[in-house]
């Protein structure tokens, strides 16, 4: 995704890039039906970190972005954050697949 290109040259981005990227990414890990659950922890984890870093880049211009996207970030910030340990814990339950071997 475009979110994830973004991602990958964040030491590069704008506070407005950022802002806008940790947006994309709540957005993303809101569809829980259509993610895994590695993935929603990924995601979490990326908005999080992209909407601090947009915010210590610019707190204005984040808040701005927020604005315009009429979603309350700082909530959403606090509802993940609080429930973090919970997805972590999905998303470790969901990568150890145990495969049974008949060995003859």
């Amino acid at each position: 995704s475009i979110a994830n290109i973004v991602y990958s040259n964040k030491s590069n981005c704008t506070a407005e890039e950022l802002a806008n990227v940790g947006i994309a990414y709540f957005a993303l890990a809101g569809q829980s039906k259509e993610i895994n659950a590695k993935q929603q922890f990924d995601y979490i984890n990326r908005a999080i970190e992209c909407c601090n870093a947009a915010e210590t880049a610019d707190a204005d211009v984040a808040k701005e972005i927020y604005e315009k996207s009429g979603k309350d970030i700082a909530s959403l910030k606090a509802k993940y954050t609080e429930k973090l340990p919970d997805y972590e814990k999905a998303a470790n339950d969901s990568t150890s697949i145990k495969v049974k071997v008949n060995v003859k």
